[in-house]
């Protein structure tokens, strides 16, 4: 009994000091050496979109998107949103060892210097603009979404400044694993290039021999890096040989894959060269890059909270607008009234900044779905961008619904796709359809039961940026799904192309799948950030929160998973299949020619509150919970009862109403469409048309 008593009490400090330890608040994300290099490479090759075509031609603002088939063609639009990512990235790029610090400054203050004389209303930048006049582009609107990305990105980038500053001479030292980044890809191009041309294997020999070269150099530096500063202009002197080789290949083979290597070979030495540039900074050269980094800290910093998002909510519902109408002076009707969304970054913005009451983050709906015994929030389409997007700088603390929702989504994605054999990540992107110029064209996508949205199970667009946005939370499953994406050619010259569509109706014959080749800038910035997040345990999002405003509202993400699911609110997946299987059968809008002849239709459209009741004559009432607003009689005989409006021709004196009754004209034309968010009523008599909507 003694013995046992001595190994107790020998062992109860190390016991107690076990069962006193803090809960883990944030989570500890591991990841294997080759899944860190796999998603550098993936980030490196993205962030080539931002290199080739951020221009002065484009005031250094990051265009829209790139459209490589059947022409290459560059969109000359911007928003606030790609600013926000193009500028996350470039600060990733740098921590990544792709860029100088130097040239990191340089980029983030061309792009500063451009949005601050570009037309704004209340502190915010317009939807949209073209990147070649900096005109905005009507109709005028302001995205109170695209606003708040803009916003607490600059407030990450305001910090990453700070941070520079506080120590320009550490932070000097780039990280030399971005070289070999890049000659991983330079490695992999030339294995790519066929071995058809004995002229070329000594050239190739030589070529792979200079890689492996530069490989040993950058690990010899790592492992002395006291040295650095005199053997990274040996790594400039090997790259620019490397360069010169890859030119030789390509002037001997002239093909697409060659110009491929020398691309890169260029790509390498510039890095290089960013790396040599970073070694050799004297006392003076630091003292100003500190100087420039504390005035765009500032800037940024300030053109944040010049942002006015007080005006955006609508009081009655304490809810965001999901924009405003510039020049009707008007804020769109549709709210923002989910916790799962990607607004959620501007409403915790807004609510640290105090231009939103606390109030309007508990009026966020947050339904609640079953993902295998526990409860995630559901979003509106079920889609990666929604739930992910927002952790590129915010933080989700351990045990909240925020964490768990991620993590239990990205299940439910994988499970999903198993189910149909694909690869999985559904997200908003391009796909498979064309409109009269061969551009793309781009929709919101979801996982059905994660959803509200009806008629998610009737497409099925893979978008590779999901997965890497599921890597800040599962970096294993996502180089995994990456591989199975490269496999069937969804790789390109600029990192992941936008998605793969496996939609039936829209796939080429004799295929199961078509590769949409087009590259998206926001979701492009967005793979960069959150590839960094993940290899650098989330130091954007300890950016974003180390402001001191933004840490004022952190309690907001504290909220817990609940214990219990709400029965009310749970989804399951009979409900999905079922409602799939009939929404061929009842869609989402309804075409109603000639109504007078036609079947009777109606319509009800209603908020929870106020509702209304339409018929395809144009006849109906209205109420607010139980008051009527409008007079209604049920008639079967004839539909002739509610609010009408009259049109009258000047030159010849006839008259009719707008909608197929009451007042019908002869010749007259009719047509009704219903749909679930209006009503909309078209008739046409000889030369004039009219159209009346009711939303």
């Amino acid at each position: 009994v003694a013995f046992f008593f001595a190994i107790f009490w020998i062992g109860s400090p190390a016991v107690a000091c076990w069962i006193s330890r803090s809960a883990e608040t944030e989570d500890r994300l591991r990841i294997s050496a080759a899944d860190i290099h796999a998603l550098r490479t993936v980030a490196r090759r993205t962030w080539h979109y931002f290199e080739t075509f951020v221009t002065a031609e484009h005031h250094h603002l990051p265009p829209d998107n790139f459209q490589e088939s059947p022409a290459p063609v560059v969109a000359p639009r911007t928003s606030p949103t790609n600013i926000g990512v193009y500028l996350l990235s470039v600060v990733s790029a740098r921590d990544f060892g792709w860029i100088s610090l130097s040239d990191a400054i340089t980029r983030i203050d061309a792009t500063m210097t451009t949005i601050e004389n570009m037309p704004r209303d209340r502190g915010h930048l317009y939807n949209w603009y073209d990147t070649t006049t900096l005109k905005p582009l009507y109709p005028l609107y302001i995205s109170a979404v695209d606003s708040g990305n803009l916003a607490g990105h600059l407030v990450a980038v305001a910090a990453a400044c700070a941070e520079w500053a506080e120590a320009p001479s550490v932070h000097l030292q780039g990280d030399f694993e971005g070289i070999l980044d890049t000659v991983t890809i330079l490695d992999e191009s030339l294995e790519e290039l066929p071995d058809d041309r004995r002229q070329l294997r000594p050239l190739r020999q030589r070529l792979a021999d200079r890689l492996d070269g530069m490989r040993r150099a950058v690990m010899t530096i790592k492992a002395q890096p006291e040295m650095a500063s005199i053997r990274t202009i040996n790594l400039a002197v090997l790259a620019g040989e490397i360069r010169k080789l890859a030119t030789a290949i390509h002037v001997e083979a002239a093909s697409p894959k060659s110009d491929v290597i020398a691309d890169w070979a260029a790509r390498l030495e510039a890095t290089c060269e960013a790396h040599v540039h970073d070694s050799h900074n004297d006392e003076s050269a630091v003292s100003a890059l500190r100087t420039k980094l504390l005035a765009l800290r500032g800037r940024c910093r300030r053109y944040a909270f010049e942002m006015d998002f007080s005006f955006l909510m609508r009081q009655e519902r304490k809810l965001l607008s999901i924009g405003y109408r510039v020049e009707e002076h008007q804020l769109d009707e549709s709210c923002y009234d989910l916790l799962a969304s990607e607004a959620r970054l501007t409403s915790l913005f807004g609510i640290a900044k105090g231009d939103l009451p606390t109030e309007h983050w508990f009026r966020l709906g947050r339904p609640i779905v079953e993902i295998g015994f526990k409860g995630a929030l559901m979003s509106w389409s079920g889609s990666m961008f929604e739930y992910l997007m927002p952790p590129l700088v915010m933080k989700e603390p351990q045990g909240s619904i925020l964490n768990q929702t991620s993590k239990l989504i990205i299940k439910r994605q994988i499970q999903y796709a198993r189910s149909k054999n694909v690869p999985w990540g559904i997200s908003e992107a391009a796909y498979n359809a064309r409109d009269r110029e061969l551009t793309y064209q781009y929709t919101n996508f979801g996982v059905p039961g994660l959803g509200l949205k009806r008629g998610l199970g009737q497409n099925t667009v893979i978008a590779p940026y999901a997965t890497i946005l599921a890597a800040q939370f599962n970096p294993r499953e996502a180089v995994q799904n990456l591989m199975r994406l490269r496999a069937i050619g969804a790789l390109g010259r600029h990192g992941f192309y936008d998605a793969v569509d496996f939609t039936p109706q829209r796939v080429p014959e004799g295929t199961d799948h078509a590769v949409v080749q087009n590259y998206m800038a926001h979701h492009s910035g967005m793979s960069i950030a959150a590839v960094a997040d993940a290899i650098f345990e989330g130091r954007l999002r300890e950016r974003f929160h180390s402001d001191p405003v933004i840490e004022s509202a952190e309690l907001l993400l504290q909220e817990k998973a609940p214990r219990d699911i709400p029965t009310a609110t749970v989804r399951t997946e009979a409900d999905e299949r079922s409602k799939d299987e009939t929404e061929t059968e009842s869609p989402d809008s309804r075409i109603i020619l000639d109504p007078i002849k036609a079947l009777r239709a109606t319509n009800v459209m209603s908020n929870g509150r106020y509702s209304v009741m339409v018929t395809a004559t144009g006849s109906g009432y209205s109420r607010f919970g139980e008051l009527a607003i409008t007079r209604w009689q049920p008639d079967p005989s004839e539909d002739r009862l509610g609010s009408y409006i009259f049109l009258r021709d000047t030159a010849t004196g006839d008259w009719w109403s707008a909608t197929a009754e009451p007042k019908r004209a002869e010749g007259e034309r009719v047509q009704t469409l219903f749909a679930d968010d209006k009503a909309s009523f078209t008739k046409s008599i000889g030369s004039l048309r009219s159209e009346v909507e009711c939303i």
